[in-house]
């Protein structure tokens, strides 16, 4: 797959966006914005996209007996495990050795990415610095059935496979008890995100006309009023559906003046160490000095953003490297698309 740069600023918006949402929340108006769950559900699609498209491919080799569906099964969970598990669980230990935050008999939840299982259905609250770890829970339990659907279905049933989960999803959410908004951050409650990311994979969609664009912005906007109307619990659809129009979007042949902006060196570096950055930044403290509060946060996320540049230069690179040695992995294009969550 080749590389798509705008993918990693649609990354790198995402990520800030959660940022914002995380330092900035005590803010009525960016609490109301709900910036972090835009900016979660950004990256479920894009996440959705790029595994579905590269298993994909993986499904394409198997048609030609090249391997066997073990072979490019261990390989997904390989590629996987080497660019999430390791600095994922680097950082739970540093923040049970220095006891940064209190786990009181919880580290195993979130070991074995149950976080969000744990927050939903034993805490039923947040728990201060690690709940956005809920987010890379979710993705982990998407990674077990979603490798055997692509590469064990029918190429004729594939087509409605995302149709479904996103009919289950919005099935889910409308049931689900008003009281109970918690829910919505189980993998149930983030399906649609991730299937409409795949859907852009199996329908193989490339580029998008303006009509098309018009046309999803007025089923959003019909959306959101009939949510607000008649209480759907559908608000995360529309989200969803912006950031599959976000995504679609990136893969068009975009004007010069959008293209040069979404191909900012910096920005591109920011959404390749994204992953860095949403792990670290609700752990990284505001600057105890005496200076005005957009200077401390500028402080504090340059810390941030160099704490991350680190991790991603001596211990995620080396790594991606590792995981496009073994399998005979394709070019690292595919990988660079895939730097996120």
């Amino acid at each position: 797959m080749r590389y798509i740069k705008p993918l990693d600023s649609l990354r790198a918006l995402a990520v800030m966006l959660v940022v914002c949402s995380h330092w900035l929340g005590a803010n009525a108006t960016i609490s109301k914005l709900s910036l972090g769950l835009i900016g979660v559900n950004i990256f479920f699609v894009l996440s959705g996209y790029l595994i579905t498209n590269n298993l994909l491919s993986y499904k394409k080799q198997l048609g030609k007996g090249l391997q066997s569906t073990g072979f490019y099964i261990k390989k997904f969970y390989y590629r996987r495990f080497l660019r999430i598990v390791p600095v994922y669980f680097l950082l739970l230990l540093v923040v049970y050795a220095f006891n940064i935050h209190d786990f009181k008999g919880t580290l195993w939840w979130h070991l074995l990415y149950l976080s969000n299982f744990y927050f939903v259905f034993v805490k039923e609250a947040w728990e201060g610095a690690v709940s956005h770890l809920w987010s890379l829970s979710v993705e982990e339990q998407f990674y077990i059935f979603w490798p055997f659907l692509i590469l064990f279905l029918r190429s004729s049933w594939l087509k409605a496979l995302p149709i479904v989960l996103i009919v289950l999803a919005v099935v889910y959410r409308f049931f689900k008890p008003a009281e109970y908004e918690l829910w919505n951050f189980t993998l149930f409650g983030s399906l649609d995100a991730l299937a409409l990311g795949s859907l852009i994979a199996i329908y193989k969609i490339e580029k998008i006309r303006a009509k098309s664009v018009a046309t999803i912005l007025a089923c959003v906007l019909l959306l959101a009023w009939l949510n607000y109307q008649f209480q759907l619990n559908q608000f995360l659809l529309c989200v969803n559906l912006i950031a599959f129009l976000l995504v679609i979007s990136c893969k068009a042949d975009l004007p010069k003046a959008v293209k040069y902006c979404l191909e900012i060196p910096f920005v591109l570096y920011i959404g390749r160490i994204s992953y860095g950055i949403y792990l670290y930044h609700n752990f990284i403290p505001r600057p105890n000095l005496d200076l005005p509060k957009p200077l401390l946060l500028f402080i504090q996320l340059a810390i941030l953003i160099a704490i991350s540049a680190l991790s991603y230069r001596f211990i995620e690179a080396p790594l991606l490297k590792l995981k496009n040695r073994k399998f005979n992995s394709p070019s690292s294009g595919e990988d660079l698309n895939r730097n996120g969550l």
